[in-house]
């Protein structure tokens, strides 16, 4: 392989949002709480100096606090994630907390703090009896993941198919230079959970998987996308009804002439959009989708599939303001519905923020079947904290497992159109009370209309209150407070 199409290649894996950290044996440890936010210490190998493993965490929006020599290790505030000690230099970092306040429960990963998900567990949820299909480019040294252990000791690895080798019918071989194991990690944080070190990774731990190899690791072409739709058709004849896709498409294919353009992800141009939105009106089928990585590059919006209109796509957010990832694909301002459709946190794309979703529909499935793939997607947007001001940032927010089930206890299998807060109106600044002591997280989206954002502030503050300001050119601003959805202000001049 050329050295250019090496290159070609790592550009592109940046989609399936992998971070390359150039340490081995990183190991995260919770120690006391502080502030807002706990303190963590983060072990780097000796070969990482003190100033790139600073850096390293700064990239990551961390505050670096104090270098100790004796461990090379810088503590700091705030969550990078994990890599268990011993796993190679190519691993994802796994958003994840080691240490729980509890030895009788389960560690989370933070994006299932972020949700709420000790709700889901503690009501026995598990996504048993649930389908999930996973169409990815790999599940290289699944049947060597302590956290995937249990599903396939149990036969609960249904079936699998390769269509880039359909004689192989190996799922757990490949390449990790060609990061054949990235359908690996998606499985994982699907519903992976390590029995051993008592860490969950996924929801989803109970579910039944169907895994199909549509992406190549070396080559963009067309034929992926035919090899994605062979395989939703594949899961439809096997009655699977949630499906997970970690895979993106737009440019930089081996023929350039096959190249999409922003303006066509209108959910009716690509056919593998086409067959996505079939399976959702037609099959009754939820196809969770990646949002994308291009958030700050050119391209900037959602790739194919996740501009169909009728899957749940999803973006990512940061943990401390639950804002936009800066590599987090926008939705579009052109179309008629909004993208992404909701967010969570992932620290390294958003191929790992969806199966996070894709987790949690299972067990929501598996507590209501009678929930339509519609309603049960209606209801996951409506659960998110930005619900009553969603923008093409961050969709309708994070969602609440809290309020999910509390919906679904109710008996709710249907939902009725979203239900948007009415703006304040104000001229060109507006102040605000804020009713909670101490550090406040707040979060400014500035928009140019109801749903496409212009600038999104970030920022924390003390005070009891807040003067927003109109930023230049836009009409309104949706104002977020510690999570919560505080005001909607639309700007007369």
């Amino acid at each position: 392989m050329s050295d250019s199409k090496i290159a070609h290649r790592k550009h592109f894996r940046r989609w399936y949002g992998l971070l390359k950290v150039s340490f081995i044996g990183l190991l995260l440890l919770e120690f006391l709480p502080v502030r807002a936010q706990d303190k963590y210490w983060y072990f780097f190998s000796e070969d990482i100096s003190k100033t790139e493993s600073r850096k390293i965490l700064e990239n990551h929006q961390l505050e670096p606090v104090t270098w100790s020599k004796w461990f090379h290790a810088w503590s700091a505030h705030g969550a990078l994630g994990h890599v268990v000690d011993g796993v190679d230099s190519s691993r994802i970092v796994t958003p994840l907390k080691l240490l729980r306040s509890s030895f009788d429960e389960p560690a989370l990963g933070f994006a299932l703090e972020q949700i709420g998900a000790k709700a889901i567990i503690e009501d026995g949820l598990t996504g048993k009896g649930v389908k999930i299909g996973i169409i990815d480019g790999g599940f290289l040294g699944a049947d060597e993941n302590a956290s995937l252990a249990s599903i396939i000791a149990d036969g609960r690895l249904k079936a699998f198919r390769n269509y880039l080798q359909p004689s192989d019918t190996i799922p757990f071989g490949g390449s990790r230079s060609l990061d054949d194991q990235h359908g690996t990690e998606v499985w994982e944080l699907t519903g992976g959970y390590n029995a051993q070190k008592r860490i969950q990774f996924g929801l989803a731990t109970g579910a039944d998987y169907y895994l199909a190899r549509t992406d190549h690791g070396a080559r963009e072409q067309r034929q992926e996308e035919d090899f994605l739709i062979a395989a939703l058709e594949w899961m439809d004849s096997l009655e699977v009804k949630l499906v997970n896709i970690s895979l993106g498409y737009n440019t930089n294919y081996d023929n350039p002439a096959e190249n999409y353009t922003p303006a066509m992800m209108d959910g009716k141009t690509a056919l593998a959009s086409l067959a996505c939105q079939r399976a959702t009106e037609e099959e009754g089928m939820l196809i969770v989708v990646a949002a994308g990585n291009d958030g700050d590059s050119d391209w900037k919006v959602v790739d194919v599939p996740a501009d169909a209109p009728g899957v749940l796509s999803v973006g990512s957010t940061d943990l401390k303001f639950w804002r936009k990832m800066p590599f987090s694909s926008t939705g579009t301002d052109f179309t008629q519905f909004l993208k992404p459709d909701i967010s969570c946190f992932a620290s390294s794309g958003t191929s790992f923020s969806a199966p996070v979703i894709t987790g949690l529909a299972a067990c929501l499935w598996e507590k209501s079947p009678a929930l339509t793939n519609t309603a049960l997607k209606a209801l996951i947007l409506q659960s998110g904290h930005l619900a009553g001001a969603p923008n093409n940032y961050i969709g309708f927010g994070v969602p609440s497992s809290n309020w999910l089930l509390s919906k679904i206890t109710q008996g709710l299998t249907e939902m009725t159109e979203p239900q948007f807060v009415a703006p304040i109106s104000a001229n060109k600044k507006k102040s605000i009370r804020l009713e909670s002591e101490g550090k406040k997280s707040i979060v400014l989206y500035h928009k140019k209309d109801r749903f496409n954002v212009i600038k999104q502030e970030f920022f924390s503050i003390e005070a009891n209150s807040l003067q927003v300001k109109q930023f230049e050119n836009s009409k309104f601003t949706t104002v977020v407070v510690d999570h919560e959805l505080v005001m909607e202000v639309e700007w007369l001049k």
